[in-house]
Order: C-alpha cells, then sequence, then structure tokens
C-alpha cells in the first residue's frame, strides 16, 4: 500500500512538472504574480539534478534580468533532494512583464522551460498582501499624512512651529519602520533637538504607537512629532518621506514539499520572512506663510524669546556691602524655544557687573532660562535700579514689555576685600577707589617656569597612529595565523576536498588550467575550449555564481577585446537551432592577453608593505638659536617650518608652545603641550608644563593619581593607541601558535598561557577603545584667543550670542556647517567661526 502511495505521487509530480528528457525533473514559477513597476519578482528554476552547465537565459519583455544577484539552495526531505536556483526580475514599467520559454542542458539532456506572465501595475497600485481577498492596494495600506497641531497658518520668524507625522500602516503588512521621516520643503529652518528623548534620531520625539480605525479599517499609526523655527520670512509647505519593509511572500512556502512538522507551529518558528522596502510618501502639509518680526522698544532690552513668557527678577540678598559680590536672578519661564535667548550685557551704574551665566531646561514641556549675573557693589547708599526687557508674543504680534524697578540699600564694607573686582579687564578709577587695598598675604605660589627646551628635534610620530607600529602588527596579524594554517593545512585541506564538492571543483579547474592553456595554444575553432572551460574558470576566479555566462564574465574582464570575444560567444550561444555556426578563433596577440589573464588569476600574491619614516635633521645649534636671543615670535615661525603635519616630532611641538606661552598666548600653548604629550606621554617635562598652562587657563591638571580611577587613567596614557593595537596583536599571534601546538603542550600549560595572552588582549583592546574616544578623540578641541562667543545660529548677523567661553577652554565639535562649527563647550552649545577652534589631535589613530 504504501508503495503504491509513492508511485502515484511520484506520477502526479511528474505529470506537474514540464519534462524535456526522460528523468529530468524541472518546475519553474515566478513570484509575486501582480508587482508596481519598478519592483523585483523572482525567478525561480528547480530540478533534480545539480545545473553543471551555464543558463543563456532569454531576453525579457518589460524587464531584465538582475543575473549578479543569483541564489542557490538545496533541500532534501526523505532523501529526496532537490536544487533551486532564483534570479531576480526588475520590472521596467506598467503592462505584463513576460518570461519566454528556454532550452538549457541538464545532466546531458536538454530541458526546456514554460512560459510565465507578471502583472506590473502602476506605482502603489500592487496588492497590499498577496493572495488575501481584500482587494486594498499599498497606496491604501501604507500612506502618511502631516498636520499643524496649532491653528495658526501664520507665524513670525524665531518661533517655534509644532508639526506632527502620521504614518498609517495596515496591521497584515507586518510593516518595520526602515528609516525616519526624511522631511522636505523647510528650507532656512532649525529643528528642536530631542536626542535626550530619543539619540537615534535628534529631530524627532520618540515615536508614538495607537490604534485608529479609518474608512472601516484599523490601522496602526506611528506618530513622529517635532518642532521647528524659521529663520527667514516667507513661505513653507512641510512634506516627508519615509521607508518602510514589509513582508512579501515569495513562493518558497507553497513550492517546499510537504513534511511531517508542515503544521502552522513549525511553519511560524522556522520560516524566514522575505521583506522588501516601500517609500511612503507623505500627503502635504498645509502651507504656513512666517512673517518676520517688527522692531523691539527701543527703551527696552531685547531678550529674543518668542512666545508667552513671564520674566522675574531679584537679587539674592535683601542688602549689598561695598566691594562684596551678590547675585543678579532673571528667570523666564514660557512656552517657547529656549534657543532664541540672547544674553543681555548689563551696565548698571555704581556696580560692577560680570558676563552672565545662563542655564536652560525645558520641565514640563515648557521652557525654563535661568540667568545669573555676578555684580559687585562701588560705591554705599540706596541703589534704585530699573529693568526693562522685552519679549514677543505671536498671539497678539507685538512685544510684551516686562519692566522690574529693584531697590537695592548698600553698606560700607567692615572687612578689607582682596581684589574681589579684578579679572582680565583693567578696574576703573572709581573701581579702585572704592575698593579698599588688601593686605599682604603669603602664599606660596606655584612654579611660574617652564622646564628647559628640547635641545635637538627629534624623530616624528606618523599620523595616523597606526603607522607607526603597521610593521609589528602586520607581523604579528599575519605570523601567528600563518604558522596555525601552515601547521594544519594538509589536513584541513585533505577534509575539505573530501565534504566541499564547491571546493573540490575549485581545485578541479585550477588543475584542469595547463590543458585548457594547451588547447587555446592549438589553431582552429576554440568555441568549445572557452565556453566549457574558459567560461567556467573565469567565473569562479571572479566569484559569480554558479551557471554564470559567458556574458556576465565579460562584465569583469577589464580588456575590452577580450570582453567583446566572451560577449560574442554568448551571442553565437543565442542562434536558433539550424543556423550556421561561426567559428571562434584567436590571434597571436589575443591569446596571449588571454593566456597571461588565466595565468595571473590562478595565482594570488600577499604583498606587505613596511613604512618607514626618516625624520629630518636639524642642527641642534640652529634649532632654538632665536628662542636663546629673546626673539620669540621669530623663534615660534621657525618651528612652525620645522613641524612636518604628517609626521610632527614632540619635541618641536614642545618648543613651539614654549615660544607662545612665553608671547602669552596661552590658549596655543595649551593646544601644542597638549599634542606633544599625546604623541609622547612618557614625557614627564612635556606633562608639567602643560599643567602649568592648565593652571594660568583655570584648567584642570592631568596625570595626577590622587584617586584609584585617576591612577587607573594614569597608567593607561602612559602608552600610545597604537602601542595597545601592538600588543593586542601580538597576544593573537601567541593564541594562534597556542592553538596551533595544542598537541604538543600540556594542558595546564596551554590554558594558562591562552588565559594569559586573552585577558592581555582584551585589556589592550579596552585601553585604545577608551583613548580613542577620550583624550585622542579627534573631536576636541581648544578654543583659540582670549574669549570665544557661542551663537544660536551659524551666522554672525542672525545668530545670538549664547554663551561667552574663555580662550584655552576644552570644546567637543559636535556639528560642521561650512566656515562654521557647533560646539559643546561645559555643557552649553552654540556656533562659532571654524577659525578659532582648533583640534586637538586630527591625526586619528587608524585613519
Amino acid at each position: 500500500m504504501i508503495r503504491f502511495f509513492k508511485l502515484f505521487l511520484l506520477a502526479a509530480v511528474s505529470a506537474a512538472l514540464p519534462l524535456g528528457a526522460s528523468g529530468a525533473e524541472v518546475s519553474v514559477a515566478v513570484s509575486p504574480s501582480t508587482v508596481a513597476a519598478g519592483e523585483q519578482v523572482t525567478f525561480s528554476l528547480t530540478m533534480d539534478k545539480r545545473l553543471t552547465e551555464g543558463l543563456r537565459l532569454p531576453p525579457l519583455e518589460n524587464g531584465r534580468w538582475i543575473t549578479n544577484s543569483v541564489s542557490q539552495r538545496m533541500e532534501s526531505i526523505n532523501f529526496n533532494t532537490s536544487y533551486t536556483y532564483e534570479i531576480p526580475i526588475q520590472t521596467e514599467r506598467e503592462g505584463t512583464l513576460k518570461i519566454p520559454s528556454f532550452t538549457f542542458r541538464l545532466d546531458g539532456q536538454e530541458v526546456t522551460t514554460r512560459a510565465l506572465e507578471v502583472k506590473v501595475l502602476p506605482p502603489g497600485s500592487q496588492p497590499a498582501v498577496q493572495g488575501s481577498g481584500d482587494s486594498v492596494t499599498m497606496k491604501e495600506a501604507a500612506f502618511g499624512t502631516i498636520r499643524i497641531p496649532d491653528e495658526r497658518r501664520t507665524f513670525y520668524v524665531g518661533e517655534e512651529i509644532p508639526l506632527e507625522l502620521n504614518l498609517w500602516l495596515l496591521p497584515a503588512l507586518r510593516a518595520r519602520l526602515a528609516e525616519y521621516p526624511d522631511l522636505t520643503g523647510l528650507d532656512n529652518v532649525v529643528f528642536r533637538d530631542y536626542s535626550q528623548n530619543n539619540p537615534q534620531m535628534r529631530r524627532f520625539d520618540r515615536p508614538q504607537e495607537r490604534r485608529e480605525l479609518l474608512d472601516g479599517r484599523y490601522y496602526g499609526v506611528l506618530t513622529f512629532r517635532t518642532a521647528f523655527r524659521a529663520t527667514l520670512p516667507g513661505k513653507l509647505t512641510p512634506g516627508a518621506n519615509a521607508t518602510v519593509s514589509i513582508v512579501r511572500e515569495d513562493g518558497r512556502r507553497a513550492r517546499r514539499p510537504r513534511s511531517p512538522f508542515d503544521d502552522d507551529f513549525f511553519d511560524s518558528f522556522f520560516a524566514r520572512e522575505n521583506r522588501v522596502p516601500y517609500r511612503v510618501s507623505f500627503a502635504p502639509g498645509p502651507e504656513i506663510t512666517i512673517k518676520a518680526l517688527p522692531s523691539a522698544p527701543a527703551d527696552c532690552i531685547n531678550l529674543g524669546l518668542v512666545g508667552d513668557w513671564e520674566i522675574s527678577c531679584r537679587f539674592d540678598q535683601n542688602s549689598g556691602k561695598v566691594g562684596e559680590p551678590l547675585s543678579l536672578n532673571i528667570t523666564a519661564v514660557g512656552d517657547g524655544t529656549p534657543e532664541t535667548f540672547a544674553t543681555p550685557k548689563l551696565t548698571l551704574p555704581g556696580f560692577r557687573v560680570y558676563p552672565g551665566e545662563v542655564k536652560k531646561s525645558s520641565p514640563d514641556n515648557r521652557s525654563r532660562i535661568e540667568l545669573k549675573y555676578a555684580i559687585i557693589p562701588l560705591e554705599p547708599g540706596e541703589k534704585n535700579i530699573s529693568l526693562k526687557f522685552a519679549t514677543f508674543r505671536p498671539a497678539t504680534g507685538e512685544y510684551v514689555r516686562h519692566n522690574f524697578d529693584l531697590k537695592l540699600p548698600v553698606l560700607k564694607s567692615d572687612r578689607k576685600i582682596s581684589a574681589a573686582v579684578s579679572d582680565s579687564a583693567p578696574a576703573t578709577e572709581t573701581e579702585r577707589a572704592a575698593v579698599p587695598e588688601p593686605e599682604e598675604e603669603k602664599i606660596p605660589a606655584p612654579r611660574e617656569e617652564l622646564f628647559y627646551l628640547k635641545a635637538e628635534p627629534g624623530s616624528g610620530v606618523a599620523l595616523p597612529l597606526i603607522r607607526n607600529r603597521i610593521g609589528w602588527i602586520l607581523l604579528f596579524l599575519l605570523g601567528g595565523p600563518l604558522a596555525a594554517i601552515l601547521i594544519e593545512w594538509r589536513f584541513r585541506r585533505r577534509e575539505r576536498l573530501e565534504h566541499d564538492p564547491e571546493f573540490a571543483r575549485r581545485t578541479a579547474l585550477r588543475h584542469k588550467l595547463p590543458q585548457l592553456l594547451k588547447r587555446l595554444r592549438q589553431e582552429g575553432d576554440v568555441a568549445p575550449a572557452l565556453r566549457d572551460e574558459a567560461v567556467p574558470f573565469l567565473a569562479e576566479a571572479f566569484h559569480l555564481p554558479p551557471g554564470a555566462g559567458a556574458s556576465e564574465v565579460a562584465e569583469k574582464i577589464e580588456d575590452r577585446e577580450l570582453a567583446d570575444l566572451f560577449r560574442s560567444l554568448e551571442a553565437e550561444s543565442f542562434k536558433p537551432a539550424g543556423s550556421e555556426h561561426t567559428p571562434v578563433t584567436l590571434t597571436p596577440k589575443l591569446r596571449s592577453r588571454l593566456t597571461t589573464l588565466l595565468k595571473r588569476l590562478s595565482l594570488f600574491a600577499l604583498t606587505v608593505v613596511a613604512l618607514t619614516a626618516v625624520a629630518a635633521g636639524v642642527a641642534p645649534a640652529a634649532f632654538n638659536a632665536d628662542f636663546e636671543k629673546g626673539d620669540f615670535k621669530a623663534a615660534a615661525a621657525h618651528y612652525e617650518k620645522q613641524l612636518n603635519p604628517a609626521e610632527p616630532a614632540p619635541n618641536v611641538l614642545y618648543n613651539l608652545a614654549s615660544a607662545h606661552y612665553r608671547l602669552g598666548d596661552l590658549a596655543r600653548a595649551r593646544l601644542e603641550f597638549e599634542q606633544a604629550h599625546l604623541l609622547a606621554p612618557r614625557d614627564s617635562e612635556t606633562l608639567e608644563n602643560l599643567n602649568l598652562v592648565n593652571r594660568k587657563l583655570v584648567q584642570p591638571e592631568i596625570g595626577t593619581a590622587g584617586t584609584p580611577g585617576a591612577l587607573l587613567t594614569w597608567c593607561r596614557d602612559r602608552l600610545r593607541p597604537d602601542d595597545y593595537l601592538t600588543i593586542a596583536a601580538a597576544m593573537f599571534a601567541v593564541l594562534c601558535l597556542a592553538f596551533a601546538l595544542r598537541r604538543t603542550l600540556r594542558r595546564n600549560t596551554l590554558i594558562v598561557v591562552e588565559s594569559a595572552a586573552t585577558a592581555l588582549l582584551m585589556l589592550s583592546l579596552a585601553a585604545a577603545t577608551a583613548q580613542a574616544v577620550g583624550p585622542y578623540n579627534p573631536d576636541r578641541a581648544i578654543i583659540i584667543g582670549s574669549t570665544l562667543e557661542l551663537r544660536s545660529l551659524p551666522a554672525a548677523a542672525s545668530g545670538r550670542v549664547e554663551a561667552t567661553i574663555p580662550g584655552g577652554s576644552t570644546a567637543f565639535v559636535v556639528e560642521r556647517r561650512g566656515d562654521w562649527v557647533r560646539l559643546r563647550v561645559n555643557g552649553r552649545d552654540g556656533w562659532a567661526p571654524v577659525d578659532q577652534v582648533k583640534l586637538i589631535f586630527p591625526g586619528g589613530i587608524l585613519y
């Protein structure tokens, strides 16, 4: 009974498959059966024998074969093996994709396939779910809408405009978001930064999901909220596009023979989803008009805030004393963006006012700005202070005045004050008279002198740093594995020849190369040799998929005449049966070039290039001559000429920093001492001079070991990242050698060696990674000059000053835009001209 059932099943399957010859079972299919113009379909060819000869695919109507993406798989169920070859087809336009029948050879027999057709619909008109009874198109199943929650359609420059994008997706699509929406139609705008809530995309708040009923269907709605402010007046129409990946049935499940495990559980657990990208175009949002701000009141200080704001102003003390500092606190709370806030420069008669410190936050969806001024009374008496600020309210189109009349009694100081008024700006005569002279105090002063100059330029350090150790790293990385490979090569090769048919096929082709070259040297028709031997050999050498034809091989050949030879060979194979065959002959010159190509592709060469750097010698006497004469400007120019940007010498940087220190340019001195320290981290004189400049610039000192964490950092920074990479490569070589010698070493010895090497390898990689994001971070920079103004926009005309940063401070480059860079300094964010910032380590570690 079981035997009769098997014979009946075999007969049924054989009747369903088109047979071109006895014993050859072949079936073709294409999926999906309906697509949109521009999408791909998959042509599948399934047979019971492996394909040994190349397919000559026919030309298509309304489509083209994508032969560089051919996939192959083998299935064996109940000892019945089948081979499936899948070739993608790119549709071109609306209509019908016709795949004609074609003939190929299988196991020495000719097999003819049947013709297939695919319906190609306009974009978006294809069915959303293949095989579903619901005739929903992709335009109806996946679409987007844009809305502005505010009912107004007229806004002002600098006003924050909320925007909401809704992506509607039918649940049956099983869609996933592949890319965040790409906004269009919004030129000359600045978006709110949502990086704290959504690190993946700073332009949008974290997406929110909900389920909603629309036109009788339930949709999953993905909402993206953002906000922006315009920098110029005009018209704006927001638009957007988003990419999602949707599940497409590829027909594999239907073509796969049934097995005892074909039920809902196993089918869903082991099935592989075939996802394809789909571009969703959002319907354009409403057009909005951006108007310019009117002129602010002349008698008020314009804070630059747009929206509904509440301002408060007060002193932190009820009274003050001459020469003793106190604070003036100004707080603004509102529903607008704090990014347009301009820190005003206050001038109060009878007070010394220092630049304000700004702190911005957004608690409970409301913006909060805290502005703090440090002021020092200069004379006693009852002080009446009148402050007038202005903010713009878009709802009324007018400025709102905020008036404050503050009273502060100032008393005489009952103690002697040190120079509380002194800073980088000289005190006025009134201030010097108002502040009593301080008593002389005996305070031990820190070291104020630099160490001696470097007597010689010394050798340079190549950038990127990996160039300094590339020889050793390559030696360890290649030598260790090579030793292990040589030890087990014979065993592995024999085992692979027995169990890997593809490797065996490639080996056989290489062994046939001498015979192929001999056949090509013979006179007469060489078409059979090229088609049967040269094409498979070249296809394997060029890593083409199995069954690649002469045309695919021709695309990989750079020699034009050789490529034309293989194209003519492909064209010859497309001639109809019975037509006259044109013999293919080779000229001596073409035969020589083809032979050279085959020999070259059969060899594998590995070339290791050792990079060496030779530093240019400079006489020590002339090296520091200008510095010793006291001409520090000429000395700095001389050192800059000696500095090679590709291979900077730490000694030259050290002397250049010393010259800038003598010239009073502490910011540049700190930059160059820092660079010299990173290139020569164990030079104690460089570290001492760097800390001297750090103290003068009120910057934290480095290289101290006061805490366990600081001690670990000090130990880590004794070596450069390229040194750690060299150690890691050496430990990798040790692991490879230990693995190769595992049969001769004792088990305990092997465990100790491998454990120690693994630990050192991991520690070295961790140290190099920590340094790459720390002191050797290519985005670390130092502010050059005395002070730097951080602006809210990358333009001196329209941007407002966010903060004033002293020169020599450490900054991090967040974004670059033309001649401007966006910096993050001490928790503050703003734009600055690129020429006022210098990167500390732009050379990089690996590139």
